[in-house]
């Protein structure tokens, strides 16, 4: 019999009111699954059934509606839908998207998937829409989202209703940016699904299961079931347009649901806290049961809200000082108007701080490595009290005045067995530590004695090999001490080692086998600035199994980690390395050597990392991956070997592991290489010769961009097969590598700079006996486009661009507004409403302004915090809502601090939204300057560099539009509130210094020259060498307007060798000239040559 239902009618809160924010977009596809796989929407996205890896016809079912083969049958066995993109997909891609279905499967499946998108090309990139991962077989049918792309933000989280119970259940979930939420017929689920959004790659959509070709288990996770009605959109529907799509009953004349009243439970004293709300005697006329929905309001913005939830009658609030109106209403179908008039129950609570607090610190212990070398600190608070016996809540944190501030807690006994304590990894420098004691966190009343601070100084340690295992029939340490101690079978094995030592390697069994190592002096390892791990291993291709490992002991704590292993995908012999920071932050998410380490023979693996620029070893042969990074926080409180140690161990080695060796400094090439010994019959000279190496082809001007280079004629005398190695490597020591290969030509992506380039040749790598003429070099200078103030905005009353490419700016919203600028100047700054105001740029020469290798963008900016998501510049397309370039406010609207965000042609986000830890918006003026070198970007606020890391991978970005105050697609949207003035748009990065001239307008016309330019004609060329030789000997005739352009070298005076230093540049690669250069600024080196009438028009304001 066919049911009908009638389903719940839902009050968007404004806490989940971000998900209506935005232009509205379009059905991508649509699944009716009546008899056909095609999509019947726009996207063209038809799909495949597969059994058993078999493409064949699905079974057809009854529908949620009765229709006759309206649905799919899947076997839980191996059926699967794979889709075949045509547009729109991945759905994840979309910065806001809903997927909405229809299932009808048993309860108690466990982790099994209706809906995923994955990749082909790796096992992480996973999002996923199914049934309860945690449930044992047998027991719930709860919905389950889950999240993975670059970090692991939704570790299957679950809705509050069941799905799955082999009834029609209609699923909907709805995602903007991160700003989730799951409905199950309708009712939105209590559940938080909100998350920060990681960078997730997908190429592959299926129903029924996952899918992804490079995994271990390609196929997996078959849910049993029958699935109707699939249908994905490019934005977030509302609760109205998901009731929409469910079928409906005719509802009643009048509501019969009433509210009795409400109890309100708090801390003693109304202090702010956990508030208890509960609804005492609800009664429904008609028996049906209840649903609670409830919300409190400080009347300044804060919204909470819970529910409607089913039968539960009470809700946990954490309520601020303020004044809060908590409302409750009751119905038994909020999907029809016809609530009751007593049905809203309403109650205030007033929270109140005290006005001095009660809660004292005796004192902060600091207790580490007996010779404070960097290692593992604990932090104590000694004698807290609090006069009113509450609670105490403990904060510490750790500062060196430099890079690192971090901040642990507030921990109670709910969050750690030992809240008065924390263990922190510190590195060499000086410290400040503290630790603050409270009994509220939500109030700022802190006693006057609650914090207690103390500095500590942490030595660096001499470089030095700090452990060494030599695992010759025993664990032990042979430097300091470190001593291992095996876990797993009775006894360790012991076999064969690499050089053929009786027992001199440990054979761990892939099972339960490790090697847990004390640390006792000098680790953990990864906690100095550089390290080098070094072993012998032997092993076949496994799936994500560690031969090292550094990590944390406790369970809460499982964050930090440092680990060298087997390719985490288990499809090649690779070696893996993987590090992720105490926040949580994993700026090395599974990084795969080039060549074999694991083969099932002998090879010396080592990882080099100094100070965040990595690089495998094998076979003491530097391999072609460079890894580069930015360090991250790191309590690592266990080293092991051969497998992962945390609370628990997992991720075993299987195979056999011999003289390890931690270093705690970066291990040069040739002490790598005295690592691995050479093998017998290696010849003493070696016969392998090349002429040259030269560059074939490059871009037009030496600009960056793909360079091709070839090695010249390569001999071995013997006839044996030449391997080739080719290295860039530029003036910071930036390394690039193609190779040991039998190719003997090269590409490398060269930016800016002066680059060295090798290529070493050899017929057999073991072997060290490399020939005279075995190693050839050249140089390339690769150059930028002369500096350009692209676009110039000053706002002086006015919206024109006055910058050099000449482009055209244009407002739009009606007549500007003009306020005072960051300076005082009347009508000095452009006021934006937040509506629709935006200011639009033509893009008629040099913009977009990402598309140059460098760039900057700088403004003053003033504007209230807590704006969601808005945008002071924005580059995006009209024909398409997916690249953009974005920088504005918070994505979450909670701080004023700024939001940098990117995503690129493929839909997928190298920047996800990025937070500054600086405040920008404050509605005080700031100003803020963008500065990116091919994605190594840098965000300055108020002239100083902020500490976030904005780094991202530059990939294909096509936009068609360039906008301050908002973002212009095919329609604007993302409107910002508040003044802008003087923006300025560069082809190049500025320097700090050219930062404070901005802020500080200190920089004038006889201060800004362009080193070399002697003839003051803003380039570079050989009329400057010809003007400087005139000035040298032309007998006076010849003058310098600016004798800084003359002097090249910047050795204080003008000779020949500047003349000398031009054409070296211009036509020997012999590099790039002292700063100022390539762009104008001030002489950075103090000299008697004041004399400088440079022209202002050649130098980018």
């Amino acid at each position: 019999m066919l049911c009908t239902y009638r389903f719940l009618l839902v009050v968007v809160p404004a806490a989940l009111c971000i998900l209506c924010a935005g232009a509205r977009g379009e059905l991508i596809s649509h699944w009716t699954f009546d008899g056909t796989l095609e999509d019947a929407g726009p996207g063209g996205n038809d799909g495949a059934f597969f059994d058993g890896g078999v493409q064949t016809d699905p079974v057809y079912v009854a529908g949620y509606d009765g229709t006759i083969g309206g649905a799919v049958w899947f076997d839980g066995l191996d059926d699967y839908v794979r889709l075949m993109y045509g547009s729109g997909l991945p759905a994840y891609g979309n910065a806001a998207f809903t997927v909405t279905a229809w299932v009808k499967g048993p309860s108690g499946q466990q982790d099994k998937r209706v809906f995923s998108e994955s990749s082909s090309l790796s096992g992480t990139p996973l999002f996923t829409i199914g049934t309860d991962a945690t449930t044992a077989d047998g027991i719930g049918g709860l919905a389950d989202i889950y999240v993975r792309g670059d970090t692991n933000p939704v570790n299957h989280r679950q809705s509050n209703m069941d799905a799955f119970d082999d009834t029609w259940h209609h699923i909907a979930y709805v995602d903007a940016n991160g700003t989730a939420a799951l409905y199950i017929d309708g009712r939105l689920q209590t559940t938080d699904f909100n998350y920060v959004r990681p960078a997730l790659v997908a190429d592959t959509t299926t129903f029924g299961a996952v899918v992804r070709d490079s995994h271990t288990t390609p196929v997996g996770w078959f849910f049993m079931g029958a699935i109707d009605d699939i249908r994905v959109y490019d934005h977030v529907l509302t609760g109205a347009e998901i009731w929409a799509l469910l079928p409906v009953a005719p509802c009643p004349d009048q509501g019969d649901t009433h509210c009795a009243g409400l109890a309100i439970a708090g801390p003693a004293g109304g202090v702010p806290g956990i508030y208890t709300v509960s609804v005492n005697g609800a009664t429904d006329g008609s028996g049906d049961p209840i649903y609670y929905t409830f919300t409190a309001d400080n009347g300044a913005g804060t919204v909470l809200s819970a529910g409607p939830q089913l039968e539960v009658n009470f809700v946990d609030f954490t309520l601020t000082e303020g004044t809060w109106a908590i409302t409750a209403a009751v119905d038994d179908d909020a999907g029809c108007p016809d609530t009751a008039a007593d049905a809203v129950c309403t109650e205030t609570v007033v929270a109140t701080c005290p006005a001095a607090g009660d809660t004292h610190l005796a004192s902060l212990a600091v207790v580490g490595p007996a010779d404070n070398t960097p290692g593992i600190y604990r932090l104590t608070a000694e004698g807290a009290t609090d006069d009113s016996g509450d609670e105490i809540q403990y904060t510490f944190t750790v500062d060196n005045g430099a890079d690192v501030r971090v901040t642990l807690g507030p921990r109670t006994m709910l969050n750690a067995l030992d809240p008065a304590s924390v263990e922190v990894g510190l590195t060499a420098g000086t410290w400040t530590v503290s630790a603050t004691v409270d009994d509220n966190p939500l109030c700022g009343d802190a006693a006057s004695d609650a914090t207690k601070t103390a500095s500590v100084v942490v030595g660096a340690m001499p470089p030095q090999l700090v452990a060494h295992f030599t695992f010759d029939g025993h664990c032990d340490d042979a430097v300091f001490g470190n001593d291992g101690v095996f876990v797993g079978g009775l006894d360790p094995a012991f076999v064969d080692g690499y050089d053929g030592t009786i027992d001199g390697a440990i054979s761990l069994d892939g099972l339960d086998d490790y090697v847990e190592v004390f640390q006792s002096k000098g680790l953990p390892v990864s906690l100095h600035r550089a390290f080098t791990i070094a072993m012998w291993v032997k092993g076949l291709a496994q799936a994500d199994r560690r031969v090292f490992c550094e990590g944390h002991r406790l369970s809460a704590e499982r964050n930090p980690l440092v680990t060298l292993g087997t390719d985490n995908g288990g499809t090649t012999g690779a070696a893996d390395y993987f590090v992720r920071g105490d926040p949580g932050p994993t700026p090395v998410n599974h990084a795969h050597s080039a060549r074999s380490a694991f083969d099932g023979t002998w090879h010396h693996l080592a990882l080099v990392d100094n100070g965040g620029d990595a690089a495998f070893y094998i076979d003491g042969i530097r391999d072609a991956t460079h890894v580069t990074y930015v360090r991250p926080f790191l309590s690592p409180t266990t080293t092991a070997i051969g497998a992962v140690l945390r609370a628990t161990a997992g991720y075993f080695f299987a195979g056999e592991i011999d003289d390890v060796r931690l270093y705690n400094y970066a291990l040069a090439e040739n002490e790598i290489l005295a690592l691995v010994p050479e093998p017998a019959g290696c010849p003493a000279d070696g016969d392998t010769t090349v002429t040259g190496v030269s560059i074939i082809d490059a871009p037009a001007g030496n600009l960056p961009g793909l360079y091709t280079v070839q090695a010249g004629s390569a001999i071995d005398t013997s006839g044996d097969s030449i391997i080739y190695t080719f290295t860039a490597q530029n003036q910071d020591g930036y390394w690039l590598q193609s190779g040991p290969d039998v190719f003997e030509s090269a590409q490398f992506f060269l930016l800016p700079g002066t680059w060295t380039i090798s290529v070493a040749v050899d017929d057999d790598l073991a072997c060290r006996d490399r020939a005279a003429g075995a190693v050839a070099t050249t140089s390339v200078t690769v150059k930028l486009d002369d500096p350009v103030l692209i676009s110039h905005l000053p706002f002086d009353g006015e919206v024109a661009d006055e910058g050099e490419a000449g482009n055209t700016a244009t407002f739009l919203g009606g007549n500007p507004q003009f306020v005072d600028g960051h300076d005082g100047t009347p009508s000095g700054a452009l006021m934006f409403d937040g509506l629709d105001d935006l200011v639009t740029i033509s893009q008629d020469s040099m913009l977009p302004v990402h598309t140059h290798f460098y760039f900057s963008v700088a403004m003053w900016v003033k504007g209230v915090a807590g704006q969601v998501d808005k945008r002071v510049f924005s580059e995006g397309s009209t024909t398409t809502n997916t690249p953009l370039f974005n920088l504005g406010t918070h994505n979450g609207g909670l701080t004023g601090q700024f939001d940098a965000y990117v995503r690129n042609d493929a839909n997928a986000a190298p920047l996800p939204h990025t937070h500054s830890q600086g405040i920008a918006f404050d509605n005080t003026w700031h100003h803020v300057a963008w500065v990116d070198r091919y994605g190594q970007a840098t965000l300055y606020i108020d002239g100083v560099a902020d500490a976030t890391v904005f780094n991202y991978t530059r990939t294909a970005l096509t936009t068609d539009t360039t906008t301050i105050g908002g973002i212009l697609r095919a329609a604007a949207s993302h409107w910002f509130s508040g003044a802008i003035d003087d923006v300025r748009l560069y082809n190049y990065a500025l320097t700090p210094q050219q930062i404070d001239d901005i802020i500080h307008g200190t920089v004038t016309p006889e201060g800004l020259f362009k080193r070399g330019d002697a003839n003051a004609d803003g380039k570079l060329d050989i009329a400057d060498a010809i003007k400087v030789l005139g000035y040298l000997f032309g007998g006076g005739t010849t003058t310098l307007l600016c004798l800084d352009t003359g002097d090249a070298n910047d050795d204080g005076k003008v000779d020949i060798a500047d003349a000398i230093k031009i054409l070296g540049h211009l036509f020997a690669n012999t590099g790039p000239l002292p700063a100022p250069f390539p762009g104008c600024g001030v002489d950075p080196t103090q000299d008697k040559m004041t004399e400088c009438d440079y022209p202002q028009d050649k130098c980018p304001k």
